[in-house]
């Protein structure tokens, strides 16, 4: 029950720490769910003791501060997004798991891809 409870509030990290061998999807998971608060705190670098790991999720939660540009965006963002792309990296984590630089890649090209939506007037606010 508590790790169902950490993965759908994106406390991941902080329930299991910043171990070696913390799959990519864990670092997506915080950016996935946190909400506006929580990714600012990630932002500033509160969210581990400045670790390589706690460095890729600073740098993930400003980005992704920075596309969403305000908490309703930030909903959207996660939902059309960021949990889709969790999920795919959950899935496929049993035969090829995910470093945290990998995790990094696919998230920086899922906020490209919504920042283009964002900007083409034409746009849905998903790929589907």
């Amino acid at each position: 029950m508590a790790d169902a409870q950490a993965t759908v509030t994106g406390s991941l990290l902080q329930r299991y720490g910043w171990r070696d061998d913390l799959p990519g999807w864990a670092v997506v998971n915080a950016i996935a769910h946190l909400d506006w608060d929580g990714l600012e705190a990630l932002a500033r670098g509160d969210g581990g003791p400045g670790q390589v790991h706690a460095a890729v999720v600073t740098f993930l939660a400003g980005e992704t501060l920075a596309v969403a540009g305000s908490r309703a965006g930030l909903a959207g963002l996660q939902r059309s997004y960021l949990v889709p792309l969790e999920l795919e990296l959950l899935a496929e984590a049993e035969q090829r798991p995910r470093s945290p630089a990998e995790a990094v890649t696919t998230v920086r090209i899922q906020l490209a891809r919504a920042r283009s939506r964002q900007r083409h007037p034409t746009s849905t606010a998903s790929d589907e």
